[in-house]
């Protein structure tokens, strides 16, 4: 469990920020350095047309990919029964994870709910819309994402050369 997380001051403004965000947080990284890891804010235009806004947004492995140069991962579970809502039991009985949720006020061009990221940091839920801590009861879950600290044991260096690879202690 992370116990020291660098809250971004800003609450989340936009409508494609989430998933950054709660990737700043599981870090304890600044909204910027996210950005500054990824290339862009996610501001701009969606080529597939489907956020409501027209924002590109974030990749799932944009976000994992920002997330592992920070020594985290997340595992992904579906919730097969479709979205559940759970009380606050219920999520104290998970560990350190983000939980996507179904959007419905937030509608996609087919009339469809968007998705929005949510945190729950073993012992706070945090929305990056209302980053103080907030019910569990309202959120309709479709997916998990457990946080893992990766543990290094020793410095390593990947290369790949004329087809050959090699992994080596730097």
């Amino acid at each position: 469990m992370i116990t020291d997380i660098a809250i971004d001051p800003f609450v989340q403004n936009d409508t494609w920020t989430c998933f950054a965000r709660v990737a700043a947080w599981i870090t304890g990284s600044l909204l910027q350095e996210v950005f500054d890891f990824i290339g862009h804010d996610g501001s701009g235009e969606d080529p597939t047309g489907v956020h409501p806004h027209g924002a590109r947004g974030f990749h799932d492995q944009e976000i994992l990919a920002f997330l592992l140069s920070h020594d985290y991962m997340l595992s992904f579970t579906e919730l097969r029964s479709g979205p559940v809502r759970w009380n606050r039991h219920a999520l104290e009985a998970q560990p350190e994870c983000v939980l996507t949720v179904l959007q419905r006020k937030l509608l996609r061009a087919d009339g469809s709910p968007t998705y929005h990221a949510i945190y729950w940091d073993g012992r706070r839920l945090r929305d990056p819309v209302r980053p103080n801590e907030v019910n569990i009861e309202p959120y309709e879950i479709t997916h998990t994402w457990t946080v893992r600290k990766l543990e290094r044991y020793a410095p390593f260096s990947i290369s790949i050369r004329q087809g050959q690879g090699s992994i080596t202690n730097a």
